[in-house]
């Protein structure tokens, strides 16, 4: 989606972030339990939730615990790096897709699904 089909599905943001980082220049729109962010364009390149409200097919979401993660999702594979840990799905390669659930206190704490830029 683009910035403007975001903003008519999603209406004005809370707030706009803007930045750059080494990947490049990126635009986030904040939602109360969501946001979009936009690398390098006017493309969505990730979308983060923390609302429980939003599920995998398969019933997971903000506040499952890690072992219904490694039950219901396919392929799903959990790490602890630089003291982070989460379960994802997909490859952190260039132009792939990853679905990525970030793990505190055993729970799911909010989910990204985005493009690898890198």
């Amino acid at each position: 989606m683009t910035k403007a089909a975001v903003r008519a599905q999603l209406g004005k943001p809370r707030t706009i972030q803007q930045g750059s980082n080494e990947i490049g220049a990126f635009m986030t729109f904040r939602y109360p339990t969501l946001s979009i962010t936009f690398f390098a364009g006017s493309m969505v390149t990730s979308v983060t939730t923390s609302s429980m409200l939003e599920r995998t097919s398969r019933g997971v979401g903000v506040g499952s615990r890690v072992a219904e993660v490694v039950a219901k999702v396919a392929k799903v594979r959990c790490l602890t790096e630089s003291g982070l840990r989460h379960c994802f799905v997909g490859a952190f390669t260039a132009g792939r897709r990853v679905t990525d659930f970030t793990i505190k206190n055993g729970r799911v704490a909010r989910i990204t699904v985005g493009f690898v830029i890198d």
